[in-house]
């Protein structure tokens, strides 16, 4: 007889654990991206999503999608696939095509703050199972 119930006990563990398995909504990481000036951008602004800062040296991305709308309110919003955790999300249009942060380019990031004239990064904390949404204002890099 106990070899018959530790099989079942295993079947009836596993059936609890797909059961819960989806039951969470899909949460966003999501926001608008707001131009300042009057010049459009030439094209969908894209916003990067780091997940150290994204100012430091050799700093890359992990994630990039689109701010997409018209006029000077954009809005982009990440897969449901980004988890819990910190965040940096940078909007930047390299209209130069050179990979650099400069004169020309549209540039923007969460907090938008500097210090000393060197852009200051910000987190987005994501909780688990909840929305994150934030505003990023964009300007032309003088």
């Amino acid at each position: 007889m106990r070899s018959r119930s530790l099989p079942l006990c295993l079947v009836a563990l596993s059936l609890l654990a797909f059961s819960c398995k989806g039951t969470e909504p899909d949460t966003h990481l999501s926001g608008h991206v707001i131009v300042a000036g009057p010049n459009s951008p030439p094209g969908p602004i894209p916003v990067l999503l780091y997940t150290s800062d994204p100012f430091s040296k050799g700093s890359a991305p992990v994630m990039i999608t689109p701010a997409t709308g018209s006029g000077s309110e954009l809005s982009f919003e990440f897969p449901t696939s980004i988890s819990h955790g910190d965040y940096y999300v940078v909007a930047w249009l390299d209209v130069g095509l050179d990979g650099q942060m400069d004169t020309g380019d549209y540039v923007g990031w969460y907090d938008g703050k500097t210090t000393a004239g060197a852009p200051v990064a910000a987190v987005v904390h994501k909780d688990h199972g909840k929305n994150a949404s934030v505003t990023i204002q964009v300007s032309i890099m003088p």
